[in-house]
């Protein structure tokens, strides 16, 4: 698989090209496509990782501007939005795997 403007796969080399799969919510639907581990280094690279994030911690609010799709790699996100007195109504759970 080649993806036309994608940095050098060899940044995501970290010793194992697979070691990253391990901890991804969505390296069965990689691996059941076929992926061979250069293909899965590309797909790495676009890939940006950001946190941990600790309880409580705000992850996006309400009118933030639309940068990325995210999914749970471990722990659990709360969604909720808040009425004009500060009462959360809680929207969903997202678990490990879901975006």
């Amino acid at each position: 698989m080649s993806l036309p403007g994608t940095p050098n796969p060899a940044a995501a080399d970290d010793g194992d090209a697979l070691h990253f799969c391990s901890t991804c919510a969505f390296s069965d639907a990689c691996m059941s496509q076929g992926y061979d581990k250069a293909a899965l280094a590309e797909l790495h690279v676009l890939v940006d990782h950001v946190g941990p994030f600790h309880a409580g911690e705000t992850i996006f609010r309400v009118g933030d501007a639309f940068e990325a799709i995210a999914a749970v790699r471990g722990g659990m996100v709360k969604t909720f939005v808040e009425d004009s007195q500060g009462n959360e109504q809680v929207l969903g759970f997202s678990l490990p795997g879901e975006v």
